[in-house]
């Protein structure tokens, strides 16, 4: 398969605010896991002195020479085909949709397990898929068509809706929280935030 017939496949994945996303980095060197990455959330020249490294995943490896032609000048952004590494941020960005609550739920005990700094879920869709198209009619008509053209591709999932209270998950260790979205669709979508809570001792 060529790169621009792979990178047309897959679901495309809305603008994320850079600096937004930076700003609620820890003041450190940070290892960041962008899980779910599709065509890569991040801008192929994204640095700052808050990363020291950006490891890539998803399920799709076909993805895996996209994403390293894609930063192949970034020394920064490295694809890895399992979460065996370290890292203390992870972005889940439009990807969340696609995941049962069982899968999300799993995902997150994973992440809780890896005692993880810091958790941004963005793009998370406000309303169910035939209501946010609805929508669409008024706010952006060119996301309707966007979305038509997906629902006969092969390769695109339905969404697994989920309530704003689907997403809590009562952890001693962790602060919860909604947020507007980090992506440019800040109408119809939210973001949430999980931040491990600093214990004195």
């Amino acid at each position: 398969m060529r790169k621009n017939d792979l990178k047309k496949s897959y679901f495309e994945i809305t603008d994320l605010n850079h600096s937004k996303f930076i700003n609620y980095l820890p003041k450190k060197k940070n290892l960041i896991l962008d899980f779910g990455c599709g065509n890569g959330s991040f801008d192929s020249k994204i640095n700052s002195k808050k990363i020291k490294k950006i490891f890539m995943y998803d399920k799709n490896k076909k993805l895996k020479f996209y994403i390293k032609n894609k930063y192949i000048n970034n020394p920064k952004v490295e694809w890895i085909d399992n979460l065996n590494r370290t890292f203390n941020i992870v972005l889940i960005n439009s990807t969340i949709q696609y995941l049962t609550i069982k899968q999300y739920k799993a995902l997150m005990l994973f992440f809780f397990r890896k005692k993880v700094e810091l958790i941004i879920i963005a793009d998370i869709p406000k309303y169910p898929f035939y209501i946010e198209a609805f929508f669409c009619f008024f706010i952006d008509i060119k996301k309707i068509f966007k979305s038509v053209k997906y629902l006969f591709q092969k390769n695109y999932n339905f969404y697994y809706y989920k309530k704003k209270t689907d997403f809590f998950l009562d952890n001693s260790n962790y602060k919860f929280e909604y947020a507007k979205n980090f992506n440019k669709d800040k109408i119809l979508r939210y973001s949430i935030i999980y931040k491990k809570i600093r214990k004195n001792l």
